[in-house]
């Protein structure tokens, strides 16, 4: 509490009482999205509920793949190369994920750990994202939902 005023302080002491304090309670979700140069190929809220687990990031892949499939067919009828570029973080690294992205003969690029250079999602894709939400609130999972899926969709 912040009071400019000697006459506000008596008034607050002369009355005991403590001020009502506003109660916001933040929760925060993860969004786990992958794209490139040409936009967004996939994205997904996860519930709040949930971490991100193997099982789920191999999920994740999987519906990559038949997203990329389906936007991009190019990358398949003309058999190129498709480069992950992510983080060494536990989910990534572990050896069930590693074999499928072998499967899929997809190559990884590990952002290094504690480098200095900034990685591509936090320069482009994050930044925009954090000035268009920055005077949004939301009171739920579906509300964050819907308010992702309407600009990704534009």
């Amino acid at each position: 509490m912040i009071i400019h005023k000697e006459e506000n302080y008596g008034d607050y002491l002369a009355t005991c009482q403590h001020p009502q304090q506003n109660r916001i309670f933040v929760k925060k979700l993860i969004l786990c999205i992958w794209w490139h140069h040409m936009g967004i190929v996939y994205y997904e809220l996860v519930n709040p509920n949930e971490t991100i687990t193997r099982t789920l990031n191999r999920t994740q892949l999987m519906k990559l793949c038949r997203a990329l499939k389906e936007k991009r067919p190019q990358y398949y009828s003309r058999h190129d190369k498709i480069i992950l570029l992510h983080d060494n973080a536990r989910p990534h690294v572990a050896v069930p994920l590693k074999n499928y992205l072998k499967t899929l003969d997809w190559e990884v690029l590990p952002h290094p750990p504690y480098s200095p250079d900034i990685a591509p999602s936090d320069y482009h894709l994050f930044r925009s994202m954090a000035h268009a939400l920055s005077e949004q609130r939301f009171t739920s999972y579906e509300d964050t939902k819907n308010c992702v899926d309407y600009s990704f969709k534009r």
